[in-house]
């Protein structure tokens, strides 16, 4: 496209304070964020269709289950793991030092 004509459709389109090179640049970002919500998309369809597949396999498991019932099992599993304590982390040095410092009892001074 010639610069004349890029900038006559700017013109119809009520973008004249756009130059040829911010047009360029927009279409590059706008481009960028498609590329990345495809991807984004791909994952997410990626994961649907592992599940979907997990969800296959148990059911060859547990033929007495529904899909539907298996499916909420898998979603409470899911929850679950989601929300799931995770190992309790080694304590600092400051906090084994007040853990043995917490079972000394009270002692006042006396004023006698």
């Amino acid at each position: 496209m010639k610069k004349k004509e890029v900038v006559k459709i700017l013109e119809e389109n009520k973008l004249t304070n756009i130059t040829p090179m911010d047009f360029k640049e927009a279409a590059d970002k706008e481009q960028k964020e498609l590329d990345e919500s495809m991807k984004e998309s791909f994952r997410q369809r990626d994961e649907r269709k592992a599940k979907e597949d997990n969800l296959k396999e148990m059911a060859k498991q547990w033929p007495e289950y529904t899909l539907e019932e298996l499916k909420e099992e898998q979603a409470l599993a899911d929850y679950a793991e989601k929300f799931k304590i995770k190992d309790k982390v080694e304590p600092s040095v400051s906090e084994k030092m007040q853990e043995e410092l917490e079972p000394l009892p009270f002692c006042p001074m006396a004023d006698d």
